[in-house]
């Protein structure tokens, strides 16, 4: 009798018999099959089982289950008991009480490996109808984006150019025709005023930036301090000395202390700069305003072109006009005829201003106490002079002496001027 294998028993030349789901039919030994003659044997369905007549079995194979039919030699009772292992659950291998070659099956069976390989293919094939109905609709929608730029490529590079325009018309304003914006620090509210009152348009603003806020001097072009009695922490000097660095252009005027002169600017401009606030006056200061606006900020137009300092003797008499000066006393009289304003046998006023001058100063207080004076019929000479007052009141041979205090009534000769008040008797006020 040949051996009994596991997958497969060869028959009589007939069809392998396939059972349900790929189990190999287990059946129980010893139960009696009917042969030749005999009544049919009941398989899986009621299908009839043919014997060893010769004919084939009639029931459909099934993929991996052994034809019992077809074994030679087996007995019948090795069939039926194969036969009947059939009825179970399918997957669910049965154990069999008997017969050669029975076992335990273990793991998945052919037809379930394939089921799986069936699905994870359907699964890729899923994938790849998506990705290839999602990558053309993708395309698609880039495409019609493209073309709908394309189609507004003009409005689009209108645009474009329109935004350039205003992008370089705003710069060509802020670096050419924006205004200037001057910071003064320390200086004196009565030299502030003039300078305000000297500006010539609307091109330059002065700003009075307090000793507190110095960390906004780098937000100005050009700054100007006022260096007499100039006092300065640490802190206050490192924010001028940045501002410094980062290109504002720093001008200290009379610096009393050689350590606070942060002053960066070098040659014609360090002169001018000195000479326009040195000198003072309506034009020089609207001279000092082009000048920062010009040279300083590098903006020409909406401004006057630069010009020199107007030089002036610091011992002057004066009148109305902002700058109208008289070096000498004689040079006056005769102005004062001309004007029709002298006033025979009339007391002399002297006039004695101090540093709130007539040309560093809104002198609107000092040009109405003059027509104040010439009011009451007298003569008024108003002097501007550090150095040569006395001169100037022994040329004058005044009836009385206004002083605007501040400071001696001359310098290094304050003994000599008193002793020839006294000697003249002339009285002075303060």
């Amino acid at each position: 009798m040949p051996n009994v294998t596991d997958a497969h028993y060869q028959g009589d030349g007939g069809e392998p018999d396939q059972g349900d789901g790929g189990e190999p039919c287990r059946g129980d030994v010893g139960e009696p099959t009917q042969g030749d003659g005999g009544e049919p044997d009941r398989g899986d369905g009621g299908e009839p089982d043919r014997g060893d007549g010769g004919e084939p079995d009639a029931r459909p194979s099934r993929v991996g289950e052994p034809d019992t039919d077809a074994l030679p030699g087996a007995r019948p009772a090795e069939r039926h008991g194969l036969l009947k292992g059939r009825i179970g659950r399918q997957g669910e291998p049965k154990a069999t009480t008997g017969g050669r070659g029975a076992r335990r099956q273990k793991g998945p069976t052919r037809t379930t490996r394939t089921m799986r390989t069936t699905r994870t293919t359907q699964h890729q094939l899923e994938e790849e109808q998506m990705t290839a109905r999602t990558e053309p609709t993708r395309a698609r929608t880039v495409r019609t984006r493209l073309a709908d730029l394309w189609s507004h490529r003009r409005r689009i590079l209108a645009a474009a150019l329109a935004a350039a325009v205003l992008w370089g018309g705003f710069a060509a304003y802020q670096r050419h025709l924006a205004v200037t914006r001057v910071a003064f620090v320390n200086f004196p509210g009565f030299q502030l005023a003039r300078i305000e009152r000297a500006r010539p348009h609307g091109a330059v603003r002065i700003e009075a930036l307090d000793m507190a806020a110095l960390d906004r001097a780098a937000d100005y072009p050009v700054v100007y301090v006022f260096g007499r009695g100039l006092q300065l922490d640490e802190t206050q000097l490192e924010h001028l000395r940045e501002a410094g660095r980062r290109g504002t252009r720093l001008f200290v005027q009379g610096a009393t202390n050689p350590a606070l002169d942060v002053t960066n600017l070098r040659g014609t401009q360090l002169d001018a700069a000195n000479g326009y606030l040195e000198f003072g006056g309506a034009e020089n200061y609207a001279r000092l305003l082009d000048f920062s606006r010009v040279e300083l900020d590098g903006k020409p137009f909406r401004a006057d072109p630069v010009e020199p300092p107007v030089e002036r003797s610091m011992d002057v008499l004066f009148h109305l006009d902002d700058d109208l000066t008289f070096e000498t006393v004689d040079a006056f009289d005769a102005y004062y005829d001309a004007q029709g304003l002298a006033k025979p046998d009339a007391p002399k006023i002297a006039l004695i201003t101090s540093v709130p001058g007539p040309f560093n100063a809104n002198r609107d207080h000092v040009d109405a106490f003059i027509r104040a004076l010439e009011g009451r019929a007298w003569n008024v000479y108003p002097l501007a002079s550090a150095e040569k007052r006395l001169d100037f009141l022994k040329r004058i041979d005044p009836d009385l002496v206004v002083l605007m205090p501040h400071g001696r009534l001359t310098l290094g000769r304050a003994d000599e001027a008193i002793a020839w008040l006294r000697e003249r008797d002339i009285p002075m006020l303060t």
